[in-house]
C-alpha cells in the first residue's frame, strides 16, 4: 500500500510518541534535545549509535518533541492573552458600575447645592458687585411675579453658579485652560485633556522662541504674576529639585536611552541603577514639597481675602497666592504647569497620558508594551477617581468649584459649605493633599516596579520633558507685578 509524505510523516510521529524507549533511550534522547533542538545529520547518526536506534526514529521523536513544545508554548501564551483580556474587561465592568455611583453622587451634591441657594448671603451681597447665591436664590421668584409674556429671564437658582462656573476669569486671555466641568465626573480625564491643550500651545511657544522671539509682546496673552505667587513658588522650587539632581539623572537616562551603538539589553543594564536613583530622589522631593506646602498653610487663612473694590480699577493679577485653597489649586504656577494640578500635586494620570503622546510621537510602541502601559494608565485613573470622590464626599462639594474659588458666586457657596462643616476644614484639606502625594508617589513606585527598565526610562523622561515645555511656556507669557 502506497503512503502520502503527509501521512507517513503523521505516522512516524504517531511512532515516535507511541513506541516504547527504554529510560537510557529517553536520557540520551532528551539530553540531545535539551542541546539542540535541530541537531545536524553527524549529531543524529551519534545519537543513533548511541541508543541503538534507527536515525529515522531519532528524527521522528526530535521532531514530535519539537512539536509538542510549540504547541504548549502557543497554548500558554494563548491562556495569558485571555487572562489579560478578561481582566481589561472585569476592570471596564468596575469602572462602568464606579461610573455610575459617582454619577448618583453628583447627583447628590447638586441637590446639597439647591438647598443652600436657599439661604441667603446678606454678607457676601454687602461686599461683592456680583450676586450671592443666597441673593441668586430669591431673585427668581421676584422676577416671576414681575416678569412679563416671553420674558428671557431665567429661574434657575443655580443660574449665578453655573454662570460663574463656565466664565473665563476676568481679564483672562488664551493661555487660560478652560473650567472644569461641574458635571462631568470623570476629573481626571479632564486634566488630562486642559493639560494636553498646554503641551500644544506650549510647542507653539518653541517654534516661536526658535524664531528669535524670546518673550511674548501680546498684551492679551501676558500672565501677571503677583509678589506674593513669586515668594510661594520660589519656597516651593527650593525643595523640588536640590543641586538638579532629577535633571542630572535625567540626562543621563537620556543618553544612554538614546545611544543607537547600543544592545537593548545593555541600555537595560544601564539605566536600572539610574531609575533606582530617580525614583528614590522623587519620592523624597514629594516628602519635601509636602512638608513646605503643609507649613505654607498653618500660615494662610484659608481663602483668599476679598478684593478692595478701588482694586477693579487695577490690572487683575492673574497668577495669586495668598490663602490655602490657592496652595491645594497650586495658583502661585503659571497656566500650563497648573493645568495637571489634582488637588495640590501633579495628576500623574495626566502627565502619563502626555507622555504616552511624546512616546508615541518619537518611536512606536511594541503591542505587549501598549497593553502594560494601557493596564498602568487605568490603575492611575482608578486612584485618582477614588481621590476626588472621597473629597467631594467628605466636603459635600463637587470639585469643579474649588477651582474657581476667586469667583463671587462660588465663594459664597464655598463658605456655606465650609461653615456647616463638622471637622477642621484646613486641616481636612492639608489630608487631601497628603492623599494626593500618595497616590502620585505610589505611581511612581509601581512604573518602576512593573513597567520593563528600558520602557519605564522613556516614560520619566518624557514626564520630565512634558513638565518643563509646560514651564518654559509659562516663563514666555509671565510678567512681574512690581
Amino acid at each position: 500500500m502506497n503512503y502520502s509524505g503527509a501521512q507517513h510523516g503523521a505516522m512516524s510521529l504517531a511512532a515516535a510518541s507511541s513506541s516504547k524507549y527504554s529510560q537510557e533511550q529517553l536520557e540520551a534522547l532528551e539530553a540531545c534535545y535539551e542541546r539542540n533542538s535541530q541537531p545536524s545529520s553527524q549529531e543524529v547518526k551519534a545519537l543513533a549509535s548511541e541508543t541503538g536506534l534507527t536515525q529515522a526514529q531519532c528524527r521522528a521523536w526530535l521532531q514530535y518533541q519539537r512539536k509538542k513544545r510549540k504547541k504548549n508554548v502557543l497554548e500558554n501564551q494563548s491562556e495569558s492573552l485571555y487572562k489579560e483580556i478578561k481582566l481589561l474587561v472585569e476592570d471596564l465592568g468596575r469602572a462602568k458600575e464606579r461610573n455610575a455611583a459617582l454619577l448618583t453622587e453628583n447627583k447628590a451634591l447638586r441637590r446639597n447645592v439647591e438647598d443652600f441657594c436657599n439661604v441667603a448671603d446678606g454678607e457676601g451681597a454687602a461686599e461683592e458687585e456680583e450676586p450671592t447665591l443666597g441673593t441668586a436664590a430669591k431673585r427668581p421668584r421676584t422676577m416671576a411675579a414681575d416678569a412679563s409674556p416671553g420674558s428671557e429671564q431665567t429661574q434657575d437658582p443655580l443660574a449665578a453658579i453655573k454662570a460663574a462656573l463656565l466664565r473665563p476669569p476676568a481679564g483672562a486671555s488664551s493661555t487660560v485652560s478652560k473650567p472644569l466641568d461641574v458635571n462631568n465626573v470623570d476629573v481626571s480625564g479632564q486634566i488630562a485633556s486642559n493639560a494636553g491643550d498646554h503641551v500644544k500651545r506650549a510647542s507653539r511657544v518653541v517654534t516661536r522662541v526658535l524664531q528669535g522671539e524670546g518673550k511674548n509682546t501680546q498684551v492679551q496673552d501676558a500672565v501677571l504674576h503677583s509678589q506674593e505667587a513669586q515668594q510661594v513658588r520660589a519656597v516651593m522650587f527650593q525643595s523640588e529639585n536640590p543641586m538638579d539632581i532629577i535633571t542630572v539623572l535625567m540626562k543621563s537616562l537620556d543618553d544612554i536611552v538614546g545611544d543607537k551603538g547600543k544592545t537593548a539589553q545593555q541600555k537595560e543594564q544601564e539605566v536600572g541603577p539610574l531609575l533606582d536613583s530617580f525614583v528614590k530622589a522623587e519620592l523624597a522631593i514629594k516628602d519635601a514639597q509636602l512638608s513646605t506646602r503643609k507649613k505654607l498653610a498653618g500660615q494662610l487663612p484659608l481663602l483668599p481675602r476679598k478684593r478692595d473694590p478701588a482694586a477693579v480699577l487695577q490690572p487683575d493679577l492673574h497668577v495669586r497666592s495668598e490663602s490655602v485653597m490657592c496652595i491645594f489649586n497650586m495658583s502661585y504656577l503659571g497656566y500650563a504647569e497648573r493645568s495637571l494640578c489634582l488637588m495640590g500635586e501633579a495628576s500623574l494620570y495626566a502627565l502619563f497620558v502626555q507622555a504616552y503622546d511624546l512616546i508615541n510621537l518619537e518611536e512606536p510602541i511594541p503591542f505587549d508594551q501598549i497593553m502594560l502601559m494601557h493596564k498602568f494608565r487605568e490603575d492611575l485613573k482608578k486612584q485618582e477617581t477614588e481621590l476626588v470622590c472621597k473629597f467631594e464626599v467628605g466636603f459635600h462639594l463637587p470639585y469643579a468649584f474649588v477651582e474657581r474659588h476667586r469667583d463671587a458666586s462660588v465663594r459664597s457657596h464655598v463658605e456655606s459649605v465650609l461653615a456647616t462643616s463638622a471637622e477642621d476644614t484646613s486641616a481636612l484639606m492639608i489630608e487631601t493633599m497628603e492623599g494626593a502625594v500618595k497616590v502620585y508617589k505610589e505611581g511612581i513606585a509601581k512604573c518602576y516596579e512593573k513597567l520593563p527598565p528600558l520602557l519605564c526610562a522613556r516614560i520619566f523622561l518624557a514626564m520630565h520633558k512634558v513638565k518643563q515645555i509646560l514651564r518654559a511656556s509659562d516663563g514666555f507669557y509671565q510678567l512681574l507685578v512690581k
